[in-house]
């Protein structure tokens, strides 16, 4: 959560500051600064990834597949974005 905190805190206030355009740069360059704070502090991996990537880097792994095509059902049923979540323990 203090990840999405701390993106959200900086997303608007780069909306505040020159609107989508900056947003933009906040995703591009910031948000992954704080992937890399939050991941050294916690010893968790944070990533991002979709269906549509743009960066091949970026492209979900089988499992990260599954879930977003999940997603995707669910919503295509008429199931709210605001509500879509998915808990898995995973053991590597």
């Amino acid at each position: 959560m203090e990840f999405v905190s701390t993106l959200k805190a900086e997303l608007m206030k780069a909306m505040r500051n020159g609107g989508p355009a900056n947003a933009i740069e906040v995703c591009k360059r910031i948000a992954p600064e704080i992937a890399a704070q939050q991941s050294k502090a916690t010893g968790w991996r944070a990533a991002r990834t979709s269906l549509k990537v743009r960066n091949p880097a970026n492209a979900p792994d089988t499992w990260e597949k599954e879930v977003l095509e999940s997603f995707e059902a669910r919503r295509a049923k008429g199931e709210s974005v605001n509500t879509l979540e998915h808990g898995e323990i995973v053991i590597k």
